[in-house]
């Protein structure tokens, strides 16, 4: 029987000691459609980490990773700094250099976050929430798609099999937003 886990911004793992870790974001590999990575943070770690999606586990009420929050510093940073030139200053006469973070998305992977634009074959569809994955083979099996208004809002479960694309602006799908409402609204 295949375990969903339904993952979204702020999703809690419990890590083996007990401690839990938060979701930032997803990392999936835009031609399989299949999640990577996940950056996670944690109390006592100064940065997020990518942790391999082949480390979590568990089913649809409970979200785990395989490694303690101690064990989370060995992943890979999910935010990486870089020095870049600031403006001019006329204290010290020259250019003066500033730090920024940049997320660390591994070659070959797309980073998705909640809030990005999912975008129909004719306009925009609403804004992702989150996605169900399959616990087994990390494989997306929907995305989780807020359409509407203030008012008037609700959730499409949008199948894996209708996006067409990631990319780092946007997810998109096939078919009109017209379709879309019409097949998928519940």
């Amino acid at each position: 029987m295949m375990e969903l886990l339904t993952l979204v911004e702020g999703t809690e793992f419990q890590c083996t000691d007990g401690n839990r870790a938060r979701l930032q974001r997803a990392l999936v590999d835009s031609t399989t459609k299949q999640l990577r990575h996940l950056a996670v943070e944690t109390q006592g770690i100064e940065s997020a980490r990518l942790v391999p999606s082949s480390r979590v586990q568990g089913s649809a009420d409970r979200v785990m990773l395989d490694c303690s929050s101690l064990e989370l510093v060995a992943f890979d940073p999910a935010d990486v700094p870089r020095r870049v030139p600031s403006t001019m200053s006329a204290a010290t006469g020259g250019v003066q250099e500033r730090v920024i973070l940049s997320h660390n998305v591994p070659a070959g992977e797309v980073e998705v976050c909640a809030g990005e634009e999912v975008r129909a074959a004719d306009r925009r569809l609403g804004r992702l929430e989150g996605m169900v994955v399959d616990a087994q083979d990390s494989s997306i099996q929907r995305l989780l798609v807020s359409v509407g208004h203030l008012f008037s809002k609700r959730q499409l479960s949008v199948p894996a099999s209708l996006v067409t694309a990631f990319d780092n602006e946007s997810v998109h799908v096939a078919g009109s937003k017209r379709d879309l409402m019409n097949r998928l609204a519940a």
